[in-house]
């Protein structure tokens, strides 16, 4: 145990006198958060309308949308569209029909032009509605307030139209439209299980990139370090003392591990505290999830480090053992992906930490619900850290 702490003790001491890999570790994922954050989590897009003959009720809803509207010809509505200044064309065409032409290039620009629209056709629709229901109500009213007490002797005497249009008065209450149950909900309402209407999709994606860049920096960071270790000789000089190889394996997994929850705990105050991830969790459970994320990472750079022999090697076994998790880990929806692709994501251990940390974040998930994903990834890690500790071998005496 005392070698082990000892080959811990090291690698933490030659990290705090390297002031510029601590302020890194501090200040690299506060800024990336930052920038994701300014990016991604900036307001929805306003798309841009030009509007040819469109009547004003219309137009007012329209107003009322998050949009910006031109009233323009037809032949200014083209020139538009065909310069991309404008995302959609709204003109009023026979029918009653709205006739909506689309650039089409930007298929999220098109989508919120369309929305846009039909947020307000649906106003429309309702009010008009409203209104309709009103005036069926006032007729039926009317309809009830006259009283045609006729007996039928007196009505006998009366000539025969005025007796059909006595008749026909009485039917007509009969004869008033079911607006409303042809028409029986006009409004809807929203309830939120999880979340509220002001989450943004950053907000979703937010447990994603804490869990990814944990793991890429981690495996980065050891395996860079690691492959410091071996060109300079002092793993081997280890190896060729008393300690074992699975003391160095133990000790680098301490020391770089003491590390990695540094960067653990900074990217997890930060985007909580700092930017405002939304968090329905708790925040231990944030924590051990991130580190066991940390630990998969780092014993995955302990066993594939021995592989590289320069530092673009290292990158090129990023993109090997690293990336591929990262398209695979929840950034895009896989449900409808090919059935061996959604086997093979499911093989991997950081798609397994995402989803438990999104589960926690924005479901509020508890202990129960993530003790499966943290099985795994500490199983991941078990196999992982094996691998590097055959690795470690003492050299051979030639």
């Amino acid at each position: 145990m005392r070698r082990l702490l000892a080959v811990t003790r090291r690698i933490v001491v030659e990290f705090a006198r390297d002031k510029r890999m601590v302020a890194t570790l501090v200040v690299a994922p506060c800024v990336t958060f930052l920038l994701f954050y300014l990016v991604l989590g900036s307001p929805a897009y306003v798309p841009r309308l030009a509007l040819v003959d469109v009547p004003d009720g219309f137009v007012s809803h329209l107003c009322d949308e998050d949009c910006t509207l031109q009233a323009v010809d037809t032949q200014e509505a083209q020139r538009l569209l065909e310069a991309a200044e404008v995302d959609a064309v709204v003109s009023a065409g026979d029918g009653h029909v709205l006739e909506v032409r689309v650039e089409g290039a930007d298929a999220s620009r098109t989508a919120a032009a369309l929305s846009a629209v039909q947020s307000a056709l649906v106003e429309q629709q309702k009010i008009a509605c409203d209104e309709l229901l009103s005036q069926a109500e006032g007729f039926e009213e009317r309809i009830d307030s006259i009283d045609l007490d006729i007996d039928d002797e007196t009505l006998s005497r009366l000539p025969a139209g005025v007796r059909e249009a006595v008749e026909e008065a009485e039917s007509l209450a009969d004869d008033i439209p079911d607006i409303e149950g042809s028409m029986p909900f006009t409004s809807i309402e929203v309830d939120y299980l999880h979340g509220s209407g002001n989450w943004s999709v950053f907000d979703y994606y937010g447990p994603v990139f804490i869990g990814l860049f944990v793991f890429m920096f981690v495996f980065i960071t050891g395996s860079m370090s690691l492959l410091a270790e071996r060109t300079c000789g002092t793993r081997e000089r280890l190896l060729v003392t008393p300690v074992r190889g699975w003391q160095v394996a133990s000790g680098y997994l301490l020391g770089f591990g003491l590390i990695a929850l540094l960067y653990t705990a900074t990217t997890i105050v930060f985007t909580v505290c700092v930017i405002g991830f939304p968090n329905e969790g708790s925040p231990l459970l944030i924590a051990a999830l991130a580190a066991s994320m940390a630990a998969v990472s780092l014993t995955l750079g302990l066993a594939v480090s021995g592989l590289a022999e320069s530092p673009f090697q290292v990158i090129q076994l990023l993109l090997a053992f690293v990336m591929p998790q990262l398209m695979l880990s929840g950034i895009f929806d896989l449900s409808q992906a090919p059935a061996w692709l959604r086997a093979v994501a499911s093989a991997l251990p950081l798609g397994y930490g995402t989803e438990a940390l999104r589960d926690v974040m924005l479901r509020g998930a508890g202990l129960e619900a993530v003790t499966a994903p943290l099985a795994i990834m500490w199983g991941f890690a078990a196999f992982f850290f094996t691998l590097a500790c055959l690795g470690m071998r003492r050299p051979r005496a030639r």
